[in-house]
């Protein structure tokens, strides 16, 4: 599962770069939380299965990645920051019709590259 979720997110991740290079900055963000949540997917691995709701995986994913000491715990509070940002984000993206226009390609930019940037730090550090 950890795998394929990671394969995942990391086409949700250059979907969103493309969009990102087009303007197409509300496209770019909901893909860059799909790329994400597919992360935080592969990260928890089986223990996702069954999990219904955006908290209860953050709360496995921070929880795993404290256990796997990959990252150090003031990192991981910063991750778990940025998370609930992205998420509240894209909820008023998806749920209340807020639109990102081009003058806010650079904090898209900065959430997609943080995104990457994530999931390439696992990556190296879990081999």
């Amino acid at each position: 599962m950890e795998r394929e979720s990671l394969k995942k997110a990391e086409e949700r991740l250059k979907v969103a770069w493309m969009a990102l290079e087009n303007d197409y900055l509300n496209s770019a963000l909901s893909n860059c939380y799909q790329a994400f949540f597919y992360f935080m997917q592969g990260v928890v691995g089986t223990d996702a299965i069954g999990v219904k709701s955006y908290p209860e995986l953050l709360s496995l994913f921070i929880k795993k990645l404290y256990r796997r000491g990959i990252f150090r715990p003031e990192q991981l509070q910063k991750l778990a920051v940025f998370a609930e940002e992205l998420y509240a984000v894209v909820k008023g993206l998806e749920y209340y019709g807020i639109a990102f226009s081009k003058s806010h390609a650079s904090k898209v930019e900065e959430y997609v590259s943080r995104v990457k940037s994530l999931i390439l730090s696992y990556e190296s550090k879990r081999i």
